[in-house]
């Protein structure tokens, strides 16, 4: 006759196996959800240095541009003041 021990004994041993090889999936599960967090981290930073140089280069821009109207301005006013007095000569 057959020991009922001898039945269940195989049965707990598989899904000790199964238990143990759920842990081991969820630890590397949470392993590359660490990496994954790192790497966007990294990436935020890399999007958020790229942003401030891109805002300081707009920045640059935009007071070479201004600097540049106002010599252009300058500049016309000299050209009118010229032909101003070049036409009473």
């Amino acid at each position: 006759m057959t020991n009922p021990t001898d039945a269940v004994l195989p049965t707990l041993q598989r899904i000790q196996a199964d238990v143990a090889g759920i842990r081991k999936d969820q630890k590397s599960a949470q392993e590359r959800e660490i990496n994954m967090a790192d790497v966007l981290m990294e990436t935020r930073d890399m999007v958020v240095e790229m942003r401030k140089d891109n805002l300081l280069h707009l920045g640059l821009t935009t007071k070479h541009r201004l600097e540049f109207e106002a010599l252009r301005t300058d500049m016309e006013k000299l050209m009118m003041r010229v032909a101003a007095l070049e036409s009473r000569s």
